[in-house]
């Protein structure tokens, strides 16, 4: 009968083999880069801009869990789709402020489903109250709206600053058309009476200005006045959904974001977000555009061989976490 040898021993070379391999898996794995860290949006200020297709639905949660809605999309629908991610995701049932930015459908409309959600469980489940523009409107939609918001509602003061707690605040920095400068145009139409709000925590900062335009004679142009009151921020809500009138360069040479992203609709029939709009904030250093749906990607979005677009397409989560903060799973230093 033939026998192995203690060298020629099949078992003991293979024994032999795996301890190689372990050696040099072992050295191969100074060499990976360190996994990146999971966001945690317990200990966070998040920000969720939801998916609601062609419309507006922002979500603030601050560190301390305070709950802050800035719109609720085109219809009861997507106001429904918001309340349930609140409750599911964000795991509450109690909101601190719901605000209103204008009173254009695609903003107000499911903010109806999102008030009655939570009166239903208590009047004592709204903190704070519905903050708006003021006014009033003769639309179906807004009348809905205002009747959701009960006796709650109340006017947004220029300048009013809402404690989101743990560090995190909310400003009024734009009001029917006069910025905190003292600076003011007259608004045109209802998208230019949009409320604007500024939020930091710490050194992040992100402005959402919603419908407000600054690049045709069509709409006022608050960007300009705006601009010098913001400065530069982390985080840009894209104005009017990436409309061809929104976004001018002066607004953007001004805030010069990190990020920027943008709310719209696949296949809407406005064209957003338009062509020469991403090409501008592509134009912006290091700046990287989100969108929650694709929208009517032009040209230059097709041609973004730098890879500086991405499309979601579902809720964007940003994470601020000093000095760092995340959208949409990119990390991005402050």
């Amino acid at each position: 009968m033939k026998r192995f040898s203690r060298r020629s021993c099949p078992c003991r070379r293979l024994k032999d083999l795996l301890i190689l391999l372990a050696i040099i898996l072992a050295g191969c794995a100074h060499f990976r880069p360190a996994p990146r860290p999971a966001p945690d949006w317990r200990n966070s200020l998040t920000v969720v801009v939801a998916d609601v297709g062609q419309g507006e639905s922002i979500v603030i949660r601050s560190p301390t869990g305070r709950i802050a809605v800035i719109d609720g999309g085109v219809s009861r629908a997507t106001g429904a789709k918001v309340w349930n991610f609140i409750r599911d995701s964000l795991e509450t049932r109690r909101l601190d402020w719901v605000l209103a930015s204008h009173y254009h459908i695609d903003h107000i409309g499911g903010l109806v489903s999102v008030l009655d959600s939570v009166f239903s469980l208590s009047p004592d489940s709204l903190v704070f109250g519905v903050f708006d523009r003021g006014g009033e409107t003769a639309d179906t939609f807004f009348v809905n709206y205002a009747r959701a918001a009960r006796d709650r509602r109340r006017t947004v003061q220029l300048g009013q600053v809402f404690d989101l707690g743990g560090g995190a605040s909310l400003t009024c920095v734009l009001h029917n058309g006069k910025v905190l400068s003292g600076d003011s145009v007259v608004p045109k139409e209802e998208n230019s009476r949009s409320i604007g709000l500024l939020l930091e925590y710490r050194g992040f900062r992100m402005i959402i200005a919603n419908d407000i335009g600054g690049y045709s004679d069509r709409y006022s142009d608050i960007e300009t006045i705006l601009a010098p009151v913001v400065g530069r921020v982390s985080v840009l809500y894209v104005n009017h959904h990436g409309s061809a009138h929104s976004s001018n360069p002066f607004w953007l040479k001004t805030l010069r974001p990190r990020a920027s992203v943008i709310s719209c609709g696949d296949g809407n029939p406005w064209g957003h977000p338009a062509g020469q709009t991403l090409k501008r904030l592509l134009a912006v250093k290091d700046n990287m555009v989100f969108l929650t749906e694709s929208g009517r990607l032009g040209p230059e979005g097709r041609r973004s061989a730098r890879g500086r677009i991405r499309t979601v397409g579902s809720n964007i989560w940003i994470l601020a976490q000093p000095p760092s903060f995340y959208v949409a799973g990119h990390k991005f230093r402050l």
